[in-house]
């Protein structure tokens, strides 16, 4: 059991819609200024024992990245260490940006 589990997008949408879900974007910080996700919080390897304290591991944790593969990694960590609901998206921040997906937000 890898401790994670890999979602599409619409799935990946309504998780972050609910309540006390964290979205994280772990793109690089130029990526993410250029457009993200609404909701989203930009992290990346520096920030994890930070956020491993600070987050709550009972709530939903949506994690994507370019394409899908990073995204994994990072699940893989929050899983390890005890976070009970966590996601990697699948097709990253490019399928989300997709037709059928929301708008991306920049600041």
């Amino acid at each position: 059991m890898s401790g994670y589990q890999r979602i599409g997008i619409a799935e990946a949408q309504a998780i972050a819609a609910r309540e006390g879900t964290a979205l994280l974007d772990v793109r690089d910080a130029r990526a993410f200024a250029q457009g993200h996700v609404d909701g989203a919080r930009n992290v990346g390897e520096k920030e994890l024992p930070n956020l491993v304290e600070e987050l709550s591991k009972s709530a939903p944790l949506v994690i994507y990245c370019y394409h899908g593969n990073s995204s994994q990694f990072y699940a893989r960590i929050f899983a390890a260490h005890g976070f009970a609901d966590v996601y990697s998206v699948d097709g990253g921040y490019e399928a989300w940006r997709g037709p059928n997906a929301a708008a991306p937000s920049a600041p």
